[in-house]
C-alpha cells in the first residue's frame, strides 16, 4: 500500500501563520486604501460643492430676476470692480419700505437690468441689518430707497434717492458715468502736464550742465 502525502502535511504551524498574517495584512491594505479613496473622494466632493456655491453667491442676483447684485462682502465687490475695471453701483432698499419695493421691480425691468449689468458691479445693501445700516449711514444715507455710485477704486461719485422710473434711474446712473469719465480725464490731463513739466525740467537741467561743462567762450584772437 501507497501512502500518499500532500504538499500540506509538510506544513509546518508556524508557516501556517505566516500565511495567515500576510493575508491579513493584505486585506488590512486593500481596507485602508479603499478607505483612503473614499476620503478623498469625499473631500473633492466637498470642494466642488464650495466652489460652486461660493460662485452662485458671487454671481447671484440677491434683487430677484434682472439686475444682478453680488451677494459678497464689500470689500470683495470693490476687488472685483478694480479686476474688471467697472464702476459700483449700490441700491439700498428694505424689505419694510414700499418705495423700495416698487424699485426692486423697477430694477428687474428687462431694458434696466441690461444697462446695469453691462455698466456696473452691483450690490444690494439692506439697511435693517446693523452693519449695513451703520455703512450706509456713513456714506450719507438717510432716507431708502437710496442709490450709490462709486468708481472703481471704491470712491464715492454719485448719490440718488426715492423711487424713480426707469428712465430717472439710468440718467442718474449716466450722471454718475458721466462723472466717472471726466474725473478720469482730468487725471490723464494732470498725468500729462506732471510729465511734460517734469520733462522740461529735465531739459534745462541737462542744457545748464553741458554750459558748466563746456566752460565760457573765450576768443583767443588778439591775444
Amino acid at each position: 500500500m501507497t501512502l500518499t502525502l500532500s504538499q500540506a502535511d509538510f506544513t509546518t504551524p508556524e508557516l501556517n501563520s505566516k500565511q495567515t498574517n500576510s493575508t491579513d495584512m493584505k486585506a488590512n491594505t486593500i481596507k485602508s486604501n479603499s478607505f483612503k479613496a473614499r476620503i478623498m473622494m469625499f473631500a473633492v466632493a466637498f470642494g466642488l460643492i464650495t466652489l460652486v456655491l461660493g460662485l452662485s453667491s458671487f454671481k447671484g442676483d440677491r434683487g430677484g430676476a434682472g439686475t444682478c447684485f453680488l451677494g459678497v462682502s464689500w470689500s470683495d465687490v470693490t476687488n472685483h470692480a478694480k479686476y474688471t475695471n467697472k464702476p459700483i453701483f449700490v441700491f439700498i432698499g428694505a424689505s419694510y419700505c414700499q418705495r423700495s419695493t416698487r424699485m426692486k421691480a423697477v430694477l428687474r425691468d428687462p431694458e434696466v437690468s441690461k444697462f446695469f449689468n453691462k455698466n456696473f458691479v452691483c450690490k444690494l445693501v439692506d439697511p435693517e441689518q446693523i452693519e449695513n445700516n451703520i455703512w450706509a449711514s456713513n456714506h450719507g444715507v438717510t432716507s431708502v430707497p437710496a442709490f450709490l455710485f462709486f468708481n472703481s477704486d471704491g470712491k464715492i461719485v454719485h448719490r440718488a434717492a426715492d423711487y424713480m422710473k426707469k428712465e430717472l434711474i439710468i440718467q442718474e446712473a449716466n450722471t454718475a458715468l458721466t462723472a466717472i469719465a471726466d474725473a478720469k480725464k482730468a487725471k490723464l490731463e494732470k498725468e500729462k502736464t506732471k510729465k511734460e513739466k517734469n520733462e522740461r525740467g529735465r531739459l534745462a537741467k541737462k542744457e545748464k550742465q553741458e554750459k558748466e561743462d563746456n566752460g565760457p567762450n573765450t576768443d583767443s584772437e588778439g591775444n
